[in-house]
């Protein structure tokens, strides 16, 4: 009689509240109070603002994958657009921007943007909400990632490039920049392969000592003109103790932009 009653009792509930109560639309988990208004929250389209973010939480972490195509800007845009290709409609897409170098530890994620196949992809989001009031914070302190279906940073990365712009698109995309970061110092190397002939490396090359914590890029200026997923292997060790890292990264190259 006591679970019945219970499941009764549940069912009412469900039928008396709207299912966006139940389900909520975006979780900007702020962490904290929104009482100040530069403090991340739900911005109706997205959420954006300040959030203190781990430092060093992941051995390797992938942090920005944009085209190189980078626009002049003599002074902060009213608005900041990303736009990214795919070769098929997606189940889930995260976006996340961040600072590359932690100073104001801004953050814009889970903004509202379709998963269509092709490059119809786009967000676009004001500046003077947040952006323009964090004294030095410029558009290219930022990188920006969208990840396909998983959310969390993973040692096996897939993601989809972003064209990272203020005006016009660009037509042709040659190549892109990875920025990743370390949580200790390390020694590294690196190749990428087509993800249909992955016995052939289409770069390779050897870092330096790379400091924990600190951004480090990897350009890629010759893609091909093939569309296709490639994919990026990083691997080496931690200098203080031998340990191995590893991390793949596999992304959508799209020559074309329509």
């Amino acid at each position: 009689m006591y679970i019945k009653t219970k499941t009764l009792i549940i069912i009412a509930f469900l039928l008396c509240v709207p299912l966006s109560s139940v389900f909520a639309a975006r979780s900007c988990d702020n962490n904290g109070s929104s009482d100040n208004d530069l403090n991340y929250k739900d911005r109706g389209d997205r959420c954006e603002g300040i959030h203190p973010q781990l430092v060093g939480a992941y051995d390797i972490e992938l942090i920005s994958a944009i085209a190189n195509y980078r626009e002049p800007t003599n002074s902060l845009p009213n608005f900041f657009k990303l736009k990214f290709c795919l070769p098929k409609r997606f189940g889930k897409v995260h976006v996340k921007v961040r600072e590359l170098e932690y100073e104001h530890f801004y953050r814009m994620t889970n903004p509202d943007i379709s998963s269509n196949k092709g490059c119809g992809n786009f967000f676009q989001w004001p500046t003077a909400t947040v952006i323009r009031k964090l004294k030095g914070l410029k558009m290219f302190n930022l990188g920006v990632l969208v990840r396909l279906d998983e959310q969390r940073p993973n040692v096996k990365e897939k993601v989809a490039p972003v064209i990272f712009y203020h005006g016009k698109s660009p037509n042709n995309i040659s190549g892109y920049s990875f920025t990743f970061k370390t949580k200790k110092d390390a020694r590294l190397k690196y190749s990428i392969r087509n993800e249909h002939t992955k016995r052939k490396v289409l770069m390779e090359k050897d870092f330096s000592l790379k400091k924990g914590n600190k951004p480090f890029q990897i350009n890629w200026d010759n893609a091909p003109t093939k569309s296709g997923f490639y994919k990026l292997i990083l691997k080496g060790y931690f200098v203080r103790n031998n340990e191995h890292i590893r991390q793949s990264v596999r992304f959508y190259h799209q020559p074309s932009i329509h």
